[in-house]
């Protein structure tokens, strides 16, 4: 009876790191979900810059051809921002691996998640049947000493 207290005792205290851990893995969920949004709209306004600048480059495009004396100004214009460009693809290309990677974790992070909250399930399920054997040996005891009593007198 005791070894069975015990091991009850030792479930419910499983089940209360498994809780705890379940919250800490949400919590982590949202921060991973928010770190996501974040970078997501980062990666959208890198993209509009990119259009801009690829715009304006073929703005400067036109206006080199228009105006031969400004050519060797203007090309190095287009230079630096040829460069610019590949520097916000780079970042661009980064922060989109970033997003990738937290992504990744954010599923990683959900089917421990879904462990975690299964594995819950069936131990509070074996808790309950515990706890219903636990009610039944209780009924049971009484009755049994009764009917020993009878049959000792």
């Amino acid at each position: 009876m005791e070894d069975v207290i015990e091991k009850l005792i030792n479930s419910e205290k499983y089940v209360s790191k498994l809780e705890h851990q379940l919250l800490l893995s949400e919590k982590s969920l949202t921060d991973i979900s928010e770190k996501l949004e974040l970078q997501c709209a980062e990666n959208e306004k890198l993209r509009q810059k990119c259009q801009e600048i690829q715009m304006q480059m073929s703005v400067n495009k036109s206006e080199l051809e228009a105006e031969i004396k400004g050519r060797c100004i203007e090309r190095k214009r287009l230079i630096a921002l040829e460069k610019q460009l590949d520097e916000v693809k780079k970042e661009h290309d980064a922060k989109a691996e970033e997003a990738e990677i937290a992504l990744f974790q954010l599923h990683q992070v959900q089917k421990e998640l879904e462990y975690h909250f299964y594995q819950s399930c069936g131990k509070s399920q074996l808790l309950e049947k515990s706890h219903d054997q636990q009610k039944r040996i209780k009924e049971l005891i009484p009755k049994l000493l009764n009917i020993m009593r009878s049959q000792s007198s």
